[in-house]
C-alpha cells in the first residue's frame, strides 16, 4: 500500500537523502581542495627561488591550462641530437633525433603553445645571433634544425665557474621579469649536472644518450603538457 503524502520523513521537515548526499559530496570536495592547496603552497615555498609556480602546482590548484602559453625548451646537443656511437665523428648530428624534436615542436604548436628553443649545450660557445659569427659546427646545426622548422630563440648565459643548472636558473629569473606566464622543460642526457638541483625535481627530462631524442620521448613530453 502506498504511503500517504507527508508520511515520509523528508516531507515532515526532514531533508531528503539526496540532499544529504550532495552536502557530503561538497564537504569531501572542499577537503580535497584544501589538501591540494596546502601541498601546492609548501611546494612553492620550497622552490620559491625561481619566483614562479611550476606547472604541477598550477594543476593542483585546479587552474585551467592556458593554451597560447609559451614553452621554453632548454636544448642540449650531445646525447640528445646525437648518440654515444655517432659522436665518434665529432660534431655529428643525427637526422632521426632532429626529426623527433621537430615533431615535438609541431605537436605543441598544434596544441596552441608557442615554443622557444634555448640552447643550453656547450655548443652555444660557437653560437651568435649574427650568422657570420657562428662557428661552422653551429651553422651546420642551425641549418639542420631549420629543416624541421626549429629556430633557436636564444642561449643560456656562459659562466666559467657555474654549472648548467645554475645557468638555466639565472636565465629563467631574467626571462620571468618580462614574461608573466610560461612553462619550460630541460632536455639533457647528463643527470649528474642537475643532481640535487631544484630543476631536477621539476622540469628535467633525461634523454637516453644511447638513442638520443626519439619519438617516444616526444610523446611522453607531449602528455605532460596536454
Amino acid at each position: 500500500m502506498a504511503r500517504a503524502h507527508g508520511s515520509y520523513p523528508w516531507c515532515r521537515g526532514f531533508e531528503s537523502p539526496s540532499r544529504y548526499y550532495e552536502k557530503a559530496k561538497t564537504l569531501i570536495e572542499q577537503g580535497f581542495r584544501f589538501f591540494h592547496t596546502a601541498n601546492a603552497v609548501l611546494f612553492y615555498v620550497k622552490h620559491k627561488e625561481l619566483g614562479r609556480l611550476p606547472k604541477r602546482v598550477c594543476i593542483m590548484w585546479g587552474r585551467k591550462k592556458n593554451h597560447n602559453k609559451e614553452i621554453l625548451i632548454f636544448l642540449d646537443v650531445d646525447g640528445v641530437l646525437n648518440t654515444t656511437n655517432s659522436r665518434i665523428t665529432k660534431y655529428e648530428i643525427r637526422e632521426e633525433n632532429v626529426s623527433a624534436l621537430g615533431g615535438l615542436q609541431d605537436s605543441l604548436v598544434k596544441c596552441g603553445y608557442s615554443v622557444k628553443m634555448i640552447l643550453s649545450s656547450t655548443w652555444r660557445l660557437g653560437y651568435d645571433a649574427i650568422w657570420e659569427k657562428c662557428s661552422p659546427q653551429m651553422q651546420k646545426l642551425i641549418l639542420r634544425l631549420e629543416k624541421v622548422n626549429i629556430k633557436l630563440y636564444d642561449k643560456t648565459p656562459i659562466y666559467k665557474v657555474q654549472t648548467r643548472d645554475v645557468e638555466i636558473q639565472r636565465y629563467l629569473r631574467g626571462y620571468q621579469l618580462e614574461h608573466e606566464e610560461f612553462e619550460y622543460i630541460i632536455l639533457d642526457d647528463d643527470v649528474s649536472i642537475f643532481k640535487g638541483s631544484v630543476l631536477e625535481e621539476m622540469n628535467f627530462y633525461k634523454v637516453n644518450e644511447c638513442t638520443g631524442f626519439t619519438k617516444k620521448d616526444a610523446d611522453k613530453i607531449l602528455r605532460m603538457f596536454r
